[in-house]
């Protein structure tokens, strides 16, 4: 880990004048000022960050045993490409733990550690398996690597298009949370990231680009109704690849 490097965290405690986070992949906390949460001013931090919610940060500095971090210095690239390598990367530790247990491996949780030791991460592993890279075999058995290897080339053969949109809801009303819960009632197909305050990242895959899009488009029109209907101010940027 390096100063400005992006980290995905996850909020552990929000205080008065700071939020603590766990540093996602490491044993390390850290801590984002009430400066760094935007570029606005801050009232409240908890008008911001919710406890449990997953947010990429810069890191400031790596010389404490806390590291100090920043949300408001991470820009929107860095903001989508980080959440793709996050989501990459829980893909590929699902498969693993798939191959793992199937395989009645007991010590799960040591194998797992000698492929971050060895790779740094769970996709690396997976592009090593793709590449019959024969360091693998110390870690795996052939059976399990095989095992990987098939469950990869399916996932590659059946292509799934990724529709995102990012979307800026705020109710003004004494319960507002709730609102914004029910804007988002029975859209199950969407996976939807909390990024900031009123801000949401929507995301929706399918098998067909046209059909998907077409499904993409009529289900953001649903939800920006259900928005104006509960009097909810609503601003969608569509993301282009």
């Amino acid at each position: 880990m390096n100063i400005g490097d992006i980290v995905i965290c996850k909020v552990e405690k929000i205080g008065v004048h700071s939020a603590l986070v766990r540093i996602e992949g490491t044993n390390k906390q850290g801590i984002i000022p009430i400066s760094e949460i935007s570029s606005g001013w801050v009232k409240k931090i908890s008008d911001h960050l919710e406890e449990g919610q997953i947010i990429p940060c810069k890191v400031l500095a790596i010389d404490r045993n806390i590291i100090p971090l920043s949300i408001k210095k991470v820009t929107e690239k860095e903001k989508r490409d980080a959440f793709e390598e996050y989501y990459k990367e829980r893909k590929a530790e699902r498969l693993i733990n798939i191959v793992l247990t199937k395989t009645k491996v007991e010590n799960i949780e040591e194998i797992k550690n000698k492929i971050k030791e060895r790779y740094k991460s769970y996709s690396s592993l997976l592009d090593a398996i793709k590449n019959k890279d024969e360091s693998v075999d110390d870690i795996l058995t052939k059976k399990q690597a095989n095992l990987l290897k098939n469950i990869i080339s399916k996932s590659e053969k059946s292509k799934e298009y990724e529709f995102k949109a990012k979307l800026k809801l705020l109710s003004y009303e004494p319960n507002g949370i709730e609102i914004i819960k029910k804007v988002f009632e029975d859209e199950s197909d969407f996976d939807v990231t909390y990024l900031a305050a009123t801000e949401f990242l929507l995301k929706f895959k399918s098998l067909d680009p046209k059909t998907g899009e077409k499904e993409f488009n009529e289900k953001i029109n649903t939800i920006i109704d259900r928005a104006k209907k509960y009097n909810c101010f609503v601003k969608l940027d569509i993301i282009k690849k």
